[in-house]
């Protein structure tokens, strides 16, 4: 948000402008961060995490064979790595910090995530 304030400098002398009016108004503005490009979606996989929420072990379904499985806590601090080998992979989050958690899939064609909540145990 903006604020701009007239002032009412009628009958002053030497003034750069005349106003009889003064006042504050609000601007606001929202910025667009939109890049125009447009994703294909029809062929774009999801990647899907089961159980979730969960309080122990995570199923990993649609993974692409040879990507890089990340485990990101709420901070964004890297706390499990892996290397998928097939379409399935079993993630073991048994001893980590109940919250909420980002699983990051990395490939040479980009990148998927999945976000899980694990609860206590």
């Amino acid at each position: 948000m903006v604020a701009g304030s007239f002032i009412n400098n009628h009958n002053l002398p030497a003034q750069p402008y005349y106003s009889k009016y003064g006042g504050v108004v609000l601007y606001e503005w929202t910025a667009e961060f939109s890049t125009g490009v447009l994703i294909q979606s029809a062929h774009v996989q999801t990647l899907v995490a089961t159980p979730n929420p969960t309080s122990g072990a995570i199923a990993l379904k649609g993974l692409l064979p040879h990507a890089s499985l990340s485990v990101f806590d709420a901070w964004g601090r890297l706390v499990l790595e892996e290397r998928s080998t097939a379409a399935t992979a079993l993630l073991d989050m048994s001893g980590q910090v109940p919250g909420l958690y980002t699983i990051s899939e990395r490939t040479g064609s980009g990148t998927r995530t999945a976000r899980v909540l694990l609860l206590p145990e």
